[in-house]
């Protein structure tokens, strides 16, 4: 139970060109999400969206756990990760945006 090979360097490709945007939106989130939270409660420094990207890999490669073939395809696999790395950011800031005006 694994993947088709001749699927596996499209998908790489895939992954390789989403990474970079998918970390810069991540980092963008964090970023603006400690802006709006974690300066005003704690009194610390605003950090850039690049220390943010950074601290979130480090968080990433911590606590990564590997992938187990689950029946999926790598297709499903590859843009099911970058559907969810796409979504959670977006909506967090939009739920946050609510919350700063609701404050």
């Amino acid at each position: 139970m694994g993947y088709e090979w001749d699927d596996w360097g499209w998908w790489m490709g895939v992954s390789l060109i989403s990474w970079p945007l998918l970390i810069a939106l991540n980092g963008y989130a964090l970023h603006v999400l400690w802006s709006w939270f974690v300066v005003p409660t704690l009194g610390v420094r605003e950090i850039s969206t690049v220390q943010a990207a950074g601290l979130l890999m480090i968080y990433s490669f911590v606590v990564s756990k590997p992938h187990k073939p689950d029946g999926r395809t790598l297709m499903e696999v590859v843009m099911g990760g970058i559907a969810h790395q796409v979504t959670v950011p977006l909506i967090t800031l939009g739920l946050g945006w609510i919350l700063r005006h609701a404050l």
